[in-house]
């Protein structure tokens, strides 16, 4: 299990069932990346399983970008697999555009039109996308019960799985879930 110094103790939010689901969706992958960082805790799992390099979209708003790097080598991760690209998101940063990962993370900025953003950057990269703070429609038929920053990732993720057949479920934990290009 990932120990954060700095941050909160559980890094999904409610502890052991996302991130069993998270390590199992990227372990023995390749590279990452993900919008939306905090501190880092999403990097750290991702690191510890995956071997290639972890990439980190944030803005760091709420927390410094020296939290993930703290937390990085606390977990005993090597600083050369980590990369850490403080700007807003959109824009996707210039050196990754040409870039291909096997698995992309969405975790940024709640509001509809950020999540459709992020997904439309992200999927062209990526081959598994995970998308934190979503409640998959078979399971959850019904919006209204949701907290605010709970709404617009879901209603893009289920939009995704309902109109892009290109993308199927995977699976979900709790408040993740994840995709995979067919």
């Amino acid at each position: 299990m990932i120990e954060l110094i700095r941050g909160r103790k559980y890094w999904l939010g409610t502890g052991q069932a996302e991130e069993k689901f998270f390590i199992e969706v990227c372990k023995g992958l390749k590279d990452y990346v993900e919008i939306g960082t905090m501190h880092g805790g999403s990097a750290c799992a991702a690191g510890s399983v995956m071997t290639g390099d972890i990439y980190c979209i944030d803005p760091f708003y709420k927390c410094p970008a020296d939290d993930v790097r703290a937390n990085w080598v606390h977990n005993g991760l090597d600083p050369a697999r980590l990369h850490v690209f403080q700007q807003e998101h959109p824009p996707w940063p210039e050196e990754l555009k040409k870039k291909k990962f096997d698995v992309g993370y969405i975790d940024g900025n709640h509001e509809y039109e950020y999540v459709s953003r992020d997904w439309e950057e992200i999927k062209k990269h990526c081959k598994v996308v995970l998308f934190h703070d979503v409640w998959v429609k078979p399971i959850r038929q019904n919006y209204k019960f949701m907290q605010g920053a709970e709404v617009a990732p879901s209603q893009v993720f289920n939009r995704i799985l309902e109109e892009d057949p290109h993308w199927e479920l995977i699976g979900s934990a709790y408040r993740l879930g994840a995709i995979r290009r067919k």
